[in-house]
């Protein structure tokens, strides 16, 4: 299986399980899988940018280091929920380009809900999954 199938089969179980927890405790799942199979890889923090429409929100995705693949799990997750969204065709970089238009400011309650776990993450991996929720936790990842 590849890695874009292996990120579109977990967005479907994400889905279809119902499970809990930010875009962050999903990027760290699918990160935990990926290494599990021995993939190298990162937690990132950029942008989720629209070129057509100058439009950009801080997102979460994993990236492949020996490669620099990245694997948006959210936005497979997104358009699931809502599939016109496939055709919106973003961009994730770890910068905001100019000229660009936050589209997240109203949502600060998330953002830093969002922010506070990444950097617990990254700080103390055994606390972020401790205090994830029990769907987050228990939820693995299937290689077929």
């Amino acid at each position: 299986m590849n890695l874009e199938d292996l990120v579109h089969r977990t967005a479907l179980r994400i889905k279809m399980h119902k499970i809990t927890g930010s875009v962050v405790h999903h990027v760290a799942l699918l990160k935990r899988g990926l290494e599990n199979q021995r993939v190298s890889c990162e937690m990132m923090k950029g942008f989720c940018v629209i070129p057509q429409t100058k439009e950009a929100c801080v997102h979460y995705w994993v990236r492949e280091t020996s490669t620099g693949l990245d694997f948006d799990i959210g936005f497979a997750v997104a358009c699931l929920r809502t599939p016109e969204l496939a055709a919106v065709h973003p961009v994730l970089l770890e910068e905001l380009p100019e000229g660009f238009e936050r589209s997240d400011m109203e949502e600060v309650m998330i953002r830093t809900h969002n922010e506070s776990l990444f950097d617990l993450y990254h700080k103390d991996q055994k606390e972020f999954w401790r205090l994830a929720p029990a769907d987050v936790r228990n939820f693995s990842i299937k290689f077929v």
